[in-house]
């Protein structure tokens, strides 16, 4: 009994770092982004609906560092209200940790230049030293001549 009890007194402390060293630690994200829009081709127009697709690059500052490619769709409604889907891929450095993150977005807003926009940004995948990072939040911007600029905030994690 007393080689039983001993034994457990050691493994104990073990069992106690045990989560530690697969534990997370999520961490609040925020920072700007700008992209410019440099392709723009009409997929769609019915029922004074449009829709359109756009591709371009956008520039990430704060939390996320980088810029890249990105592509969306816009469905500008009769109203005008507009619906955004899409994703980009940034190129960036996230705490220290260098890689690509691939963004899929949606947002909502009202289609014009100076008209501001909402939405929801998720990372779907990622490469190199951001292979683990997960992360969401949302984004609100405003509609410029050459695309879109605003901020973002949100959580992120790297998982084990």
């Amino acid at each position: 009994m007393k080689y039983i009890s001993a034994f457990s007194l050691l493994l104990a402390p073990l069992l106690l770092l045990a989560p530690a060293a697969h534990a997370t630690m999520v961490a609040p994200s925020s920072g700007t982004f700008t992209t410019t829009v440099t392709s723009l081709v009409p997929i769609l127009s019915a029922d004074g609906n449009s829709a359109f697709e756009l591709a371009g690059t956008i520039v990430v500052t704060g939390t996320f560092s980088g810029s890249g490619p990105i592509a969306f769709t816009v469905l500008v409604r009769a109203t005008g209200q507009d619906n955004f889907l899409g994703q980009f891929t940034c190129f960036c450095t996230v705490v220290g940790q260098s890689g690509s993150i691939v963004i899929g977005f949606t947002a909502t807003g009202v289609f014009g230049v100076g008209n501001s926009l909402g939405g929801h940004y998720t990372i779907l995948s990622g490469t190199g030293g951001l292979a683990n990072l997960h992360g969401q939040g949302p984004f609100s911007g405003t509609q410029t001549p050459t695309g879109l600029q605003g901020v973002y905030s949100g959580r992120t994690l790297f998982s084990a």
